[in-house]
């Protein structure tokens, strides 16, 4: 009978092992794969980035309110 694996979300490759999570998605990376910053683990940069200075940047500069979109 098999035994449990994890899966790497990165690689799609098989680990007899646990893997650590993601801090932002929560997907399963494998040490190949892993993004470290300030000591956390990530599974890729677009994950630490967001993590550390905010994934919606871009939504809050069209809500501004100067008014450029009204008429």
């Amino acid at each position: 009978m098999p035994g449990i694996a994890d899966i790497c979300g990165a690689c799609k490759q098989s680990f007899s092992y646990g893997l650590p999570r993601c801090l932002t998605c929560h997907k399963l990376v494998c040490s190949d794969c892993v993004v470290r910053m300030a000591g956390s683990v990530f599974c890729g940069r677009v994950c630490a980035h967001a993590f550390f200075f905010g994934g919606d940047e871009d939504a809050d500069e069209g809500q501004s309110g100067r008014g450029d979109d009204e008429e």
